[in-house]
Formats: C-alpha cells, structure tokens, sequence
C-alpha cells in the first residue's frame, strides 16, 4: 500500500465519552473510504503542543524546553539550549555527533493518520482470528485519530506471550502498515541503559543514547520504537532499563526526556511505543500499569493455521523476489505438510524458509531453475517435521 502521508500538529484535548460514541457510532455507520471529516473539539491548549499563533509567550517558557515552530510542524528540543550544550566542543568527532544532534531542533512533521492506514491494518490481519484481540484494539485507536484527524500514534502496547508465538512479526507487519520509520531495542540479556538514554559527556567515549540519534536523523516526529523481551533486561551500574522506559511510557515525562550525553530535554511524547514480553509476570506493576496488555497466541484451529501459511508464503515470495519462480497459492496438500504438528509461527516460518531453499536447491542448473517459472512449490521434507509433537494434526 503506497500513499501520501498527511501531517498535523497535535492538540491535547479527547473527547468526552458522549463525543466519544458519537463518532464510534458515525464512523461505523459507513464505509472506511466515505468517512468524514468532522471538526475537532474542544479548546487547544496553549504554550508547548499548540499552534504557532496559540502559543505562550516565549519569555514564560523555559529556556531549554523544546517548543513547537509553526502550525503543521514541531520541534523536538529546543535550538538556542542545544547549542549552549555543544559550544564548547572540541574534537572533530564529537563535531560530527553536533552537527547530527542539532536537527532535534528542525522542525518535523507529525504523520495524520488516514483510512488507508486502517483499512491497512484490516486487511493485513483481517483473516487471523487468533489475532482479533490485537488488532481491534489498535483498530480503535485508529478509528479515532482517523476520523478527528489526529496524528497517527498507538499508546503503549505490551504483546505478551510464548516464544515463537509472533509477537515480533505482528510488531513489524504493524510498522509496514502504518509506514512509520521504526526503531528496534533488544532488551534480552540488556543490562545497560546507555543504548537507551546515552552516557555522560564526562567519559571519554562518551555518545548519545540510540533513541535521541534516531529522531535527530528521522523524517518524521512520531515514528515507532519497538522494544523486544522487555522482560529479560537486567540491571547495571549505569541504571535499569526499567526505569528508562517508565519514563518513555509516562507523557507528561516523555516530553522531557533527557539523554545523559545531550543533556538537553528531548520530546518523545508522539512516539508510538510496542514491546514484547514472554512472561509478563516478571515485569514491575509501574510497567504494566502504563500498558495495553495484549496475549499473542499461536492459532488454534487447522482453518487458522492454514491462513496463517497463506499470509507467510506470500510474504516470503514477495520479500525475497521469487513470485515469478514459484506458484502463487499453495496446494492443500502443500499447506497441510507445512503446518502438520507445526505449534509455533516460528517453526512455521522456519519450515516455510526451508521448503522454499529446497525447492531451488534441486536445479544445479541456473537457466533449469529459470525454466520452472511460476512452477515451483516448497518441498516439506522428514527431517523438516519434529519427530514428536502436540498439534492439531499430531
């Protein structure tokens, strides 16, 4: 899918639950194409996350904070502070990571979300019932910020549950979706908050944390940060990345984020954040507290599994260039041998990848392979199936 992303400032204010209904109710009332656009309601604020024109005056602001621009664009921290930060630079290094650091203070627009978006979201996950729960309720944040023309952004999404499950997958078929640039935490094993919120300028190899690197160079103020196994980072003498997230997650603090190195508070307020968790129950009740916890379970029928290879094979060939190769849909037989004792959306993905390198690996010949255009099916082989197992088919 390939549009044109709109942008917007955002304002504070929602609804209230009577507003709320009414537009649940007219937005469902017709198709995703045909939905209107209504006036917002409601006073804007004023000062920071308001428009141009609304905005308080400057001399009330702190000298530091990050302030908006003009009326479509904002800023993520603010000019005159960063520069008081870097003034005094020296090295051609550190130069180099000023020059980068300095675009937190170019506007950037916010991307409106739209109804291709949903209809998007619908259709990438619309034939996978074990995934409902998720996706209605990104749908309805979704619907909202269509309808109201509100940036597009997700609150805190937490997918929780086994491994292999797809949790990572759903986040990055999320992320294609909604088009937003994305950035990716690996928290297993992380015991180190320096990735997330930088070192001091006191050390010698001194550097920005990863999170204020990405916005500085990012196209748009309200990409997606996806932190994975959120519950195996650990601790360290420069902090837990516990705490650094509750920061992220809590608005009124991610408006002021502040990075060791930078020094200077960063906005990462529009930021769309989802993590990953395999058991939720190790993660502190802060965490989950600031949280939508959603359960990401393998299918449970034959019918889901099938569409669940459907969707992957396609995938697959389009991802790797083989659709002129291989047959476009795969035969009962083939989805069956795909999917028999196969408990997890990893293992289907490994099989999957397998059958489809076996299928090439039987032509030596490069024009031989050539010849079976479109012809070309995954071969399932015995070692590829667990010797035991416990699904539907086992």
């Amino acid at each position: 899918m390939a549009h044109n992303p709109r942008f917007v400032v955002p304002y504070a204010t929602c609804p209230d639950d009577l507003q709320r209904a009414h537009v649940d109710a007219l937005f469902q009332a017709l198709p995703v194409s045909e939905m209107p656009s209504i006036p917002r309601t409601g006073q804007r604020p004023t000062g920071f996350g308001a428009p141009a024109d609304q905005a308080a005056n400057p001399a009330q602001q702190p000298s530091d904070a990050p302030a908006e621009t003009t009326s479509n664009l904002v800023t993520l921290a603010n000019r005159q502070a960063l520069e008081q930060r870097f003034e005094d630079e020296s090295s051609i290094e550190r130069r180099k990571q000023r020059e980068g650091l300095m675009q937190l203070a170019d506007p950037k627009p916010l991307v409106l979300a739209t109804a291709q978006h949903f209809e998007a979201v619908q259709q990438a996950f619309g034939n996978l019932p074990h995934l409902q729960s998720v996706v209605q309720h990104l749908l309805e944040q979704l619907k909202l910020q269509v309808v109201l023309e509100r940036p597009l952004k997700l609150g805190p999404l937490l997918l929780g549950g086994e491994p292999g499950n797809g949790k990572s997958w759903l986040m990055h078929q999320l992320a294609a979706c909604l088009e937003l640039p994305k950035l990716e935490f690996q928290l297993a094993g992380t015991a180190d908050t320096l990735q997330l919120a930088g070192s001091s300028r006191n050390w010698s190899n001194a550097a920005p944390g990863r999170l204020v690197q990405f916005l500085a160079h990012c196209p748009v103020a309200n990409p997606l940060i996806l932190f994975e196994e959120v519950d195996k980072s650990g601790a360290s003498s420069h902090g837990v990345p516990n705490d650094i997230l509750l920061m992220l997650l809590e608005p009124e603090n991610a408006r002021t984020f502040e990075d060791k190195y930078l020094g200077v508070p960063v906005d990462v307020s529009h930021c769309s954040y989802v993590l990953t968790a395999n058991n939720v129950n190790l993660l502190s009740a802060p965490l989950l507290s600031r949280c939508q916890l959603s359960s990401v379970r393998p299918p449970h029928t034959e019918a889901a599994w099938r569409d669940m290879v459907r969707m992957l094979y396609t995938q697959m060939l389009n991802q790797e260039g083989l659709t002129t190769l291989f047959m476009s849909e795969l035969p009962d037989e083939t989805e069956t041998a795909l999917i028999d004792r196969c408990v997890s959306l990893r293992a289907l993905r490994r099989r999957l990848a397998q059958g489809i390198a076996a299928a090439i690996a039987q032509y030596a010949d490069p024009q031989q392979l050539k010849e079976q255009g479109g012809a070309l099916l995954p071969l399932v082989q015995a070692e590829m199936l667990p010797r035991r197992g416990v699904g539907f088919l086992g």
